[in-house]
């Protein structure tokens, strides 16, 4: 494909494989794609510092699209935008998946920084199905988070978005009830990880598409010369505008019933598969 000029990479079950490792066939590849002039970029949930931590492993130099497309930085932690939700949706959102047994975490980014406030409650009173998640990921990231009495009251400001953990059989009814409530004055992306599902309430504009729109048209390319690679239900906005999407065999069932072509799975060498087609 030589008509490719942009390539969108999700991070985890797509550049990771399952021991959360970038192996050396994908090394190469994305080494070779950088020499031939090729603009890439890291599409994420994640936040900056996690991003980052994963970027620093390649050899090349990447842009971040962080909290799925909310923010897109340099790796020095520079932003080349920024999109946040306000704060009477922040509340909002707290509230409602407060009381449908959502646990709620809100994402605080620091404006060309390299940091992230994250406030929540004491994740040991997160409901059953969720508090195992809810307290391993507080343990592992404890020095950014901010314990709070409550959620809805607690935290009064914008933020760059509300994470809302929920088991996966509530994934669904808790994204449509939060869409349906939030309207057009937020956006409401699902993924699912950990056994769990995670649902991010964010600014209306914000999609992993975002930050693939944005590069694109800052450079003049088209879609068509866009290529997005995902594994989730939140990679669906990037593979629907770009000209060349793929979804990686480890992907749900449903995102491979899509129509996109399926690339072999992360175990596999399934992105560096992919992306020995580009030239």
């Amino acid at each position: 494909m030589r008509d490719v000029r942009l390539i969108g990479i999700d991070i985890d079950g797509t550049l990771l494989n399952s021991s959360e490792e970038i192996t050396p066939a994908t090394h190469r590849e994305i080494e070779r794609l950088q020499a031939a002039g090729k603009t890439l970029a890291l599409v994420t949930g994640r936040r900056f510092v996690s991003a980052a931590e994963v970027a620093r492993k390649l050899t090349v130099p990447v842009l971040l699209g962080i909290h799925n497309g909310a923010s897109l930085r340099h790796l020095d932690g520079s932003a080349l935008y920024r999109r946040t939700l306000a704060a009477a949706e922040v509340r909002r959102a707290c509230e409602s998946a407060k009381s449908r047994g959502g646990f709620s975490w809100i994402y605080v980014d620091e404006p060309d920084g390299g940091d992230c406030r994250v406030y929540c409650e004491d994740p040991r009173s997160a409901p059953d199905g969720v508090r195992g998640f809810a307290t391993t990921y507080h343990g592992r990231n404890a020095q950014y988070f901010h314990v709070l009495d409550d959620i809805v009251g607690g935290y009064a400001g914008d933020a760059i978005e509300v994470m809302i953990t929920v088991t996966a059989d509530e994934s669904v009814p808790m994204a449509n009830t939060l869409s349906a409530e939030l309207g057009q004055s937020a956006s409401v992306i699902r993924e699912i990880s950990s056994g769990v599902s995670q649902i991010e309430v964010a600014h209306p504009d914000v999609s992993k598409a975002l930050a693939l729109s944005f590069l694109a048209e800052r450079a003049g390319f088209t879609p068509d010369e866009v290529m997005a690679v995902g594994d989730n239900f939140n990679d669906i906005d990037m593979l629907e505008y770009a000209g060349h999407p793929v979804v990686m065999g480890n992907a749900h069932e449903e995102l491979k019933g899509m129509g996109y072509h399926v690339a072999p799975t992360n175990d596999e060498d399934g992105l560096a598969v992919t992306l020995a087609e580009v030239y």
